[in-house]
């Protein structure tokens, strides 16, 4: 029995000695780091140490992996399914590093909120470098019986820089934010060092520091400090002594996999299942499936426009501006506006433009019909659930900001009527519902916002009212954007702007005004800045999109699948753009992402007009996903 034991100490021994080797074998000619030399120490006193081995093996777990000598019965080392798999495989999360715990590029806030104005003085402001980020430090002395200190920081691209300040040039690719809007303009502020700007030499990361006061103004001041490269950051406050730190980290984690929705997928070339619409150059398009048995090669459409793996058609090639198109249900027709001359995007114009309702075959065999005259301002064109009838908005005024009304035309032919309006409410985003019923948002000239609900009846129900006040009597939201119809029209979802705080949650509503479920997290214990509609699919089920925090440089969302209850993680990414409009093509998505947005956080549906786009499809069953169109100026997609 001594023997054996003793064999199995040697055994035991050596095992441990091949480890030992195996990793100081991993460091190779390289110098050897403080953990692994701590790895190997820990292993020669384990070896002095250890008493007696049990001949049979054990649960007890190591700390490292030892080698297997003969097989052992267990579970596989392969990777198996998982229960519900996702249809693109989610990136590997990167081990995050300690020393980073905290930084996001989230807007973030320091101070007491809703404290009001303060009185204080900058003392100093210091650089500090350590190995995983860089930290700049204001020195702050708040004056006897002054309210607490706030600053609200965020960071920005450059080109949103000089969009806000117009400056000619950013100081740096990024730049981080500050502001200071309670810091009242008294001796203390007059009185600290605020140069206009500060070099930085002991920082790599950190480029410059500049201040920028308007003497004009009572309170506020702006500090902007220059960066590198976009990269994580941190803002904190301590109050003794009062010192705002914001810590900025040493490199990006964000790699060209991050942004999951801009990288092809599935290892395939991507095939739409039907015909996709799409408005683009203020013309209306139609993809078809490439046939690759008629010889026809995918070429430029235009000067600014390229198609990939599909054939393009201009449905509407004309001098006038076309937008805002509808698909009928039974995707024969086309119902669009047209401006009434050549002109820029009418969605980005400060004037309203002259435009009239035209329909059309969806095919392109005929030519686009008016239904009404320019003269007015058309938009929103939506088809009834029979598709007998186009329900659009109207502006007859001319003059900004639009006050539009509800109307409705006949497609065979007659004139068309107003069905509401005529008040203080301007009226958008209409969608047909079952049974006849009309949703759609409306705002006022005095900032009010609501959601209505006009029945079949003719009677307009202001459901938005309903809907924003909770069972305490407070106001939960403040407005609402354009409403999206499920195909059979039983069920509609909306954004609902939160009125305590800032973001949006995802409303779905049924035909009769009645809120069923409330979407708005972006985790179990983590509530979503932004949940947005992108498209339903024919079974009534809906893909949305989660923006996790408000931030003006990156999109970190998530799209996810809703049905009865049920929610299913698609994908999930980082994005230095944002993803814009979406539809639902035969068993996939076709989507928009945008290489740029307008300055402000990233969520709602807000696209600069002359911003690259790019439309991908996604099919959701064999995990293709490749692009279709590529653009410098911006594409929308018809969402049917």
């Amino acid at each position: 029995m001594t023997t054996q034991k003793n064999h199995a100490r040697s055994t035991f021994r050596l095992l441990l000695l091949l480890v030992a080797i195996a990793l100081f074998g991993l460091v190779g000619c390289e110098q050897t780091s403080v953990s692994q030399e701590e790895e190997i120490a820990n292993v020669e006193t384990i070896i002095a140490g250890t008493p007696t081995v049990t001949p049979t093996p054990t649960n007890t777990a190591t700390p490292f992996p030892s080698p297997t000598l003969t097989a052992t019965a267990g579970p596989s080392p392969t990777p198996t399914d998982t229960p519900t798999p996702t249809v693109t495989p989610l990136p590997p999360t990167p081990t995050p590093n300690p020393a980073l715990e905290g930084f996001s590029y989230c807007d973030q806030f320091a101070g007491v909120p809703g404290s009001g104005r303060f009185s204080a003085r900058l003392d100093a402001v210091q650089t500090t470098s350590f190995p995983a980020f860089e930290q700049i430090t204001f020195d702050f002395t708040l004056t006897k019986d002054s309210a607490p200190f706030s600053a609200d920081v965020r960071c920005l691209h450059e080109q949103d820089y000089v969009a806000l300040t117009d400056e000619p040039a950013a100081p740096g690719p990024y730049v981080i934010q500050i502001d200071l809007p309670y810091w009242i303009h008294d001796e203390a502020l007059e009185t600290s060092p605020l140069t206009e700007t500060l070099n930085l030499s002991t920082t790599t990361m950190l480029k410059s520091i500049s201040f920028q006061v308007d003497p004009e103004a009572a309170a506020g001041a702006t500090v902007f400090v220059a960066l590198d490269d976009l990269v994580p950051y941190r803002v904190t406050l301590s109050r003794r002594p009062l010192q705002l730190e914001i810590q900025v980290a040493r490199s990006s984690p964000l790699v060209a996999t991050s942004d999951q929705l801009n990288v092809p997928a599935g290892g395939g070339d991507v095939q739409l299942p039907e015909s996709l619409f799409f408005v683009a150059d203020g013309d209306i398009w139609r993809l078809d499936p490439y046939d690759s048995d008629r010889g026809v090669e995918p070429t430029p459409a235009t000067r600014s426009l390229s198609v990939e793996r599909a054939n393009a058609l201009n449905l509407t090639e004309s001098l006038e501006v076309e937008y805002d198109a509808a698909i009928s249900p039974d995707s024969t027709l086309l119902a669009f506006c047209r401006t009434q001359g050549p002109g820029g995007d009418p969605d980005s114009s400060a004037v309203v433009m002259p435009s009239g309702l035209w329909v059309m075959a969806a095919d392109g065999s005929d030519a686009p019909r008016q239904i009404i005259a320019p003269g007015v301002s058309c938009a929103n064109p939506t088809f009834s659930g029979d598709g007998a009838t186009i329900f659009f908005s109207l502006d007859e005024t001319g003059v900004p900001p639009a006050q539009r009304s509800i109307w409705q035309a006949p497609i065979d032919g007659g004139a068309a009527t107003p069905v509401v309006g005529g008040d203080e409410w301007n009226r958008f985003g209409l969608q047909a519902l079952d049974g006849g019923a009309l949703a759609y948002s409306a705002d006022s000239q005095d900032g009010r916002s609501t959601l209505f609900l006009r029945t079949a009846q003719g009677e307009e129900l202001d459901i938005g009212a309903t809907i924003s006040v909770s069972d305490d009597e407070g106001v939960r939201y403040r407005g609402f954007l354009r409403p999206l119809a499920s195909r059979d029209g039983r069920l509609f979802a909306v954004e609902a702007l939160r009125a305590d705080e800032p973001g949006a949650d995802l409303l779905l509503i049924e035909a009769d005004g009645t809120l069923q479920t409330v979407i708005n997290a972006a985790s179990e214990s983590e509530l979503a800045y932004w949940t947005r509609p992108l498209a339903w699919n024919e079974d009534g089920e809906l893909l949305y999109l989660t923006t996790a925090c408000a931030s003006s440089t990156v999109q970190d969302y998530a799209i996810s699948r809703y049905w009865l209850g049920r929610d299913q993680l698609l994908v999930a990414g980082v994005s230095q753009g944002a993803i814009g409009g979406a539809t639902v093509v035969g068993d996939g998505l076709a989507y928009t992402t945008v290489a740029h947005v307008a300055a402000r956080p990233c969520g709602a549906f807000g696209l600069l007009s002359d911003s690259p786009t790019t439309l991908w499809f996604w099919d959701l069953e064999s995990g293709v996903r490749g692009t279709l169109v590529t653009s410098d100026r911006s594409v929308n997609c018809l969402t049917r």
